[in-house]
């Protein structure tokens, strides 16, 4: 019988306490301007990248597709995003920002970023560069070929 490493070394569980760490600075915020933190992945992905399909919205926040429907209907229902049929497939539905996402994500970002220069304060610059990197390469070695 394999003997399996300590539990506490685990690289799941050191990953998921580590985010897990990491959101407990950032919910505080999320709470104060009443968004989820799914909301605010679907959010600022946008944001970031502008407009997308349902599909590529879902792959890059990693959330899936029955999940970000609710997600999509409930910023919707808040007028923080549209959708709307692509023009070159008619499957596809096309979600993006509106005035009053943009102006959500502006509000809201100036705390996020003061978040991230507490935690940068905490760990440091040069560390958390590095976990960046070693984050990367990790996703990129464990992805599967296409």
């Amino acid at each position: 019988m394999t003997t399996l490493r300590a539990f506490h070394h685990s690289l799941p569980m050191m990953l998921l306490r580590a985010r897990e760490m990491v959101m407990h600075e950032f919910r505080p915020h999320l709470r104060r301007h009443n968004i989820t933190e799914q909301q605010w992945r679907v959010l600022r992905a946008l944001h970031s990248d502008g407009a997308m399909s349902a599909s590529t919205l879902s792959s890059s926040t990693l959330i899936s597709l029955p999940s970000l429907t609710r997600i999509i209907r409930s910023l919707s229902d808040r007028v923080l995003l549209t959708k709307r049929m692509s023009s070159d497939d008619q499957r596809s539905i096309i979600i993006e920002l509106t005035n009053v996402g943009r102006n959500m994500i502006a509000l809201a970002s100036p705390e996020a970023e003061e978040i991230y220069r507490r935690i940068t304060d905490r760990f440091g610059d040069e560390p958390l560069d590095t976990l960046y990197e070693l984050l990367h390469q990790l996703e990129h070695s464990l992805q599967k070929p296409k």
